[in-house]
């Protein structure tokens, strides 16, 4: 997978929750390599729904 913020490699990591003692999580994501950028599913979904939003916002205006 590519890095959509600086084109470079990433690669998948498990990620855990170590701010909360009492409540234990972990998930998988993507990490690059070169500028640290994660991405996961929630991160991802989220940027879906922001770009189809703002294409919406562009048809309006048009």
């Amino acid at each position: 997978m590519r890095c959509p913020k600086c084109d470079g490699m990433m690669f998948q990591e498990r990620f855990k929750n170590l701010l909360e003692d009492s409540i234990s999580f972990s998930f998988r994501g993507w990490h690059c390599i070169f500028c640290g950028a994660i991405l996961d599913p929630v991160i991802l979904e989220n940027r879906t729904k922001l770009s189809m939003g703002e294409e919406k916002e562009e048809a309006v205006k048009k």
